[in-house]
């Protein structure tokens, strides 16, 4: 076991309005991060550079809805991925719809 240096960190803006169809949060977030994953089996080394678009509505208190869109430049490593390929990085690109209902 040797010690190694990790980095990152993320930053993240948002601005909330309200007019008469709910209030609406627009936010966007970049997120950075080198070094070993200490969560995973043998901290394999991870590289990840990340950037979100999102708008979240709430037409009502108990009622939100998000849409975001992520530019992901990542580490690979999945079980099936890493067997066959490898750790590699990998660019995918992901939309996100997510309704929540607050109690």
């Amino acid at each position: 076991i040797t010690p190694e240096r990790i980095g990152g960190g993320y930053l993240q803006t948002m601005y909330r309005t309200t007019n008469e169809h709910g209030n609406w949060t627009p936010y966007l977030k970049w997120q950075k991060f080198d070094g070993a994953e200490r969560f995973t089996t043998n901290a394999p080394y991870s590289r990840l550079n990340e950037k979100e678009l999102g708008v979240e509505w709430q037409p009502w208190p108990e009622l939100e809805l998000t849409v975001a869109y992520a530019d992901m430049h990542r580490t690979n490593l999945g079980i099936v991925s890493t067997a066959i390929s490898g750790n590699s990085q990998v660019k995918a690109d992901m939309v996100r719809v997510q309704l929540q209902w607050n109690y």
